[in-house]
């Protein structure tokens, strides 16, 4: 699939798919990101553990290869933004979507989220999962469409959250 161009605000957004060659990029972004949106509900010690245990580029690569699908948001050739998703019976499941804070407000996030739903034509719902303490995520997946349907525990890093199941119905 090509990549889409998008012109907001004068700024030329292109989704492009990414490979085992972004892996840096794709860490990078969220070295940036990360302390931004997680610093008002995470420690200074689990950002820097959940970094260190989810974007380091093996674990990036290995999830590329065990099926997930990555895609960066490029606004004027720069890097702003990813996400990734895999497909589980029917299912997408949504694991990542960050955009810089700088990028935020200018429907990066939601040309993200229709190009993981167009590149899972087969799926009937997307799901994902929310740290519930995350108002603003949750505050963005409800406005894409997206509601709370369960509340599970989640294992990441060396640290254990209650995190919401967001849902979505495709058709």
């Amino acid at each position: 699939m090509s990549p889409t161009p998008r012109t907001a605000n004068k700024t030329t957004t292109i989704i492009t798919p990414a490979n085992d060659g972004d892996v840096a990029i794709i860490a990078e972004l969220a070295q940036r990101i990360w302390p931004v949106a997680y610093g008002p509900i995470l420690s200074e010690e689990q950002i820097s553990n959940l970094l260190g245990a989810i974007y380091n580029h093996d674990n990036l690569r290995n999830e590329m290869q065990g099926g997930h699908r990555f895609w960066l948001a490029l606004a004027d050739g720069v890097p702003v933004g990813f996400a990734s998703a895999y497909l589980q019976d029917h299912v997408m499941w949504l694991r990542k979507l960050y955009v810089l804070p700088k990028a935020q407000g200018c429907g990066i996030g939601k040309q993200l989220l229709h190009r993981l739903y167009a590149a899972f034509p087969e799926a009937g719902e997307a799901r994902l999962l929310v740290n519930t303490n995350n108002r603003p995520a949750q505050q963005f997946y409800e406005r894409m469409g997206f509601c709370a349907i369960d509340e599970v525990p989640v294992k990441m890093g060396d640290f254990s959250f209650i995190d919401l199941v967001f849902s979505r119905a495709l058709s």
